[in-house]
């Protein structure tokens, strides 16, 4: 009989890797018997190791479809126990207009973190891993009418969800444009400039280091409202919503504990680089002829500014915001690919897409 995980949320055990608290005992129980069995084993995703655990990470490398994979494990009679993280796809900034209106940034996809979930065997577990959403055109849109690449007024998308062993993470909400109010999600997208609507965030507030089995909701934070002088309002972040009015987008979860610093997004905001840790950053908002503003924590991309026009993407397999636009100049963002359209006053940068990752004792199995 295998060892089932005990962790059940508790904090000393489940963030750690070299299980100095002594609290969860462990050995690998799997005997090859006379040299003819098969060994047990687990399939999917990219595997790393760190510590005692093997975590293997589902990314999605596009930025403008989902990904699907699946995981699984064989000759594993007893079965296996996991811990897992599912992240919904990051919202896309808004892009700005001709009547001076910044964006909005984009919020971080909904952060969920589950332990001790029981996998059986020979089983295969569909998981897919939700695209960020996308801004592709300036007003008037581009794209057909209901569309995956439709804006209505520059407005941005809202990311897709992510879903593994039954449970759904909703993507972030999209930045507003053109005086709009940004949309709901795990976490919600800023407002245009001028426009002081928060708008409601569906998961739950981040209460910092514990619990750390994430609520039925997911965590998640509200956006910053837009204000009067020019300025859009950052989105929200998985770990927090910032200060009213900010510009800033909110900070990312750092998960680095559980899964360590090979992939996620850096810890500093505004770096938008990947390895780090961190992930669900906000996007930064857009200010009309101002500085450009920091993405969140985590991934979540700057805004546009002085000599990059366009909000910048956020980083892959975060669940990141994409980073408003500026109202002034249209010239391209340098974290940006050469192919993404500025716009004619900036084009909204697109969210990240999401990430699933499932780790377990490397003895257990």
């Amino acid at each position: 009989m295998g060892v089932k995980g005990t962790n059940k949320g508790n904090k000393s055990t489940f963030w750690d890797f070299e299980n100095t608290s002594g609290k969860r005992k462990y050995k690998n129980t799997h005997a090859l018997g006379y040299g003819w069995e098969t060994p047990a084993s687990a399939t999917g995703g990219t595997v790393v190791v760190e510590g005692l655990y093997s975590i293997h990470h589902f990314p999605n490398p596009s930025y403008t479809d989902n990904a699907e994979a699946t995981f699984s494990i064989t000759n594993k009679p007893e079965g296996l126990t996991v811990d897992y993280i599912v992240i919904g796809g990051g919202g896309s900034g808004g892009s700005a207009d001709p009547g001076a209106y910044s964006a909005g940034g984009g919020g971080a996809g909904t952060v969920h973190v589950r332990t001790g979930h029981p996998i059986a065997n020979d089983t295969s577990y569909p998981v897919i891993i939700g695209k960020g959403g996308t801004n592709l055109a300036p007003t008037p849109p581009a794209a057909p009418a209901g569309s995956e690449g439709w804006n209505p007024y520059g407005k941005g998308q809202p990311g897709f969800a992510s879903t593994c062993f039954g449970l759904t993470a909703p993507g972030g909400g999209a930045g507003g444009a053109t005086g709009s109010a940004g949309d709901p999600g795990g976490s919600s997208g800023g407002a245009s400039h001028g426009t002081t609507t928060v708008t409601p965030n569906t998961g739950d507030d981040w209460p910092g280091a514990a619990p750390l089995v994430s609520p039925t909701n997911g965590w998640g934070n509200v956006c910053h409202a837009g204000a009067a002088s020019f300025q859009g309002g950052g989105g929200g972040g998985a770990a927090s919503g910032g200060p009213p009015a900010s510009r800033a987008g909110g900070a990312g979860i750092d998960l680095s504990p559980m899964v360590g610093t090979t992939f996620g997004g850096n810890p500093a905001a505004g770096n938008n680089t990947a390895s780090g840790g961190y992930f669900a950053g906000g996007g930064g908002a857009g200010y009309y002829g101002g500085p450009t503003a920091n993405g969140g924590s985590g991934g979540g991309g700057p805004s546009g500014g002085p000599g990059a026009g366009s909000g910048a993407r956020g980083v892959a397999s975060t669940g990141s915001g994409g980073g408003g636009a500026d109202g002034a100049v249209a010239s391209h963002n340098p974290w940006n690919p050469t192919d993404q359209p500025n716009g004619t006053f900036g084009t909204g940068g697109g969210g990240a897409p999401g990430i699933v990752i499932i780790r377990y004792l490397t003895a257990d199995l």
